[in-house]
Order: structure tokens, then sequence, then C-alpha cells
């Protein structure tokens, strides 16, 4: 549960760094660093399976879903270092040239939490034949968690694409994007 709160709280910090960065006027270093924290807290929903999943899972299928949780984790951040590096020189650069690289790599850095969220629902369900007290628990969980995050995964992939600036609300994608990110914010919540 306490993940929950943290994922849900760094959602609305992040929200307000984004506001901070892209919204208003400020220095460029202060800005670049608001942007810079605003992008890292997306992919902690990703934990609240890994912390269930490595208590419940037994050997082999504990080692098979940490390696491919944690080979997925690497990849986010690979691609996040790319988006951060590019959304920095954006701003200090005050140019938008990078804006389709960055609206690509953030469509792999969303794919990439859907198949962590897919992964993790598969092993759930995987390990629920062995826990039949667990499994209705374990599949209202699932299936909520799943169904939303697709949503949410899906919905930021296709409005995030029509992005033209970085990160400002400024079309109908961009504010439909926003929306979505709110929704993803305030899923911690519902999960409790």
């Amino acid at each position: 549960m306490l993940i929950l709160l943290k994922c849900s709280a760094a959602g609305a910090i992040a929200n307000g760094l984004c506001y901070y960065a892209f919204y208003d006027h400020h220095p460029t270093n202060n800005t670049v660093a608001a942007a810079a924290v605003a992008d890292i807290q997306e992919a902690g929903l990703s934990f609240y399976s890994y912390l269930i999943l490595i208590c419940v899972l037994k050997e082999r299928s504990r080692t098979a879903f940490m390696s491919l949780f944690w080979s997925g984790i690497v990849i986010m951040v690979a691609v996040r270092i790319g988006i951060l590096t590019g959304r920095a020189r954006d701003i200090l650069e005050n140019t938008n040239n990078r804006q389709g690289t960055i609206d690509h790599l953030h469509n792999v850095y969303f794919s990439r939490i859907a198949l962590i969220e897919c992964m993790g629902a598969f092993f759930f369900i995987e390990n629920s034949a062995s826990a039949p007290r667990l499994f209705p628990h374990l599949m209202k969980s699932t299936e909520i968690r799943v169904a939303v995050l697709a949503f949410v995964g899906i919905s930021r992939s296709v409005t995030y694409s029509f992005q033209t600036t970085a990160q400002s609300a400024t079309t109908i994608a961009g504010q439909l994007d926003r929306f979505v990110t709110t929704l993803k914010c305030l899923f911690p919540e519902m999960m409790l």
C-alpha cells in the first residue's frame, strides 16, 4: 500500500514540476531541473507488481520474472536518459528541434511500461493456480491494473505522438495527454 501512495504523490509532484517547467517562465537552469525530475516518475507503478511477485514466486519463476523485469527497467532508464538529454538540450537552446525524437522515445518508454505490466499480470495469473485462496484477490487486482494501465499506456502513446511542443497542453492531443497523465496519478488511489 505504501508504494501506491508514493506513486500517487510522485505523480502529483511531477505534474506540478511539469507545470513549472513548461507552462510558466523561469530561469533556464530551474526549467531544466524541473523538467528532468518531472519525467522520472512514470515507471513507479511497475514496482507495485514487483513487490508482490518477488514474495509470491518461487525458484525458476522468480528468477525469470526478476530477469525480465530488471531488463525492462534498464531499457526504460536508458530511454529516459535519452529523453532527458534531448529535452534538456532543447530547453537550453530554446528550440523544439528534438521533439520528434523525444516523442518516439516516449512511445518506446510507454510501451515498455505496458510490457512490464503485462508480464507482471502473466506471472500473477500463472502463480494463482498454486495459491487458490489468493486467486480472487490477485485476479481482481490484475484485471483492474492491466485494464487501467493498458488504457493509460495506449492513450499516452497515441496522444504523446501528436505533441508539437514539449509537455505543453497547447493542442487537443496535449490536453488529452495531460488528462490521461492525471488519471495515471489517480490510479494508485483507486487500488487502495
